[in-house]
């Protein structure tokens, strides 16, 4: 088990605005559907395609932005269609229930 020791105040930053920047560890919760994916039911039909895609990038970019950990949280219930995309051997997912 690992014990991180906080010598400063941690940094909780907007992904749009982190472009270029990289940090040791970057956390990224709330991987679960209706969260991230979030999908308006308001939004027409012909516009979820181009809005899921938009916040795949983003998840994308949140998590190049880790330079050496980076973890990524969601619910096993209602888990996020992104984490499909997350395979070995780039990702270790660990059920914790």
């Amino acid at each position: 088990m690992t014990t991180w020791t906080v010598t400063h105040a941690d940094t909780f930053l907007n992904e749009l605005l982190n472009k270029g920047l990289e940090f040791p560890f970057v956390a990224i919760v709330g991987l679960e559907e209706g969260c991230l994916p979030s999908i308006n039911t308001d939004f027409p039909r012909d516009e979820i395609q181009s809005v899921l895609d938009r916040e795949r990038r983003l998840f994308y970019v949140g998590c190049s932005l880790a330079m050496r950990f980076l973890m990524v949280c969601g619910s096993c219930q209602n888990s996020s269609s992104f984490f499909n995309s997350l395979t070995h051997p780039n990702w270790q997912i660990i059920k914790n229930k």
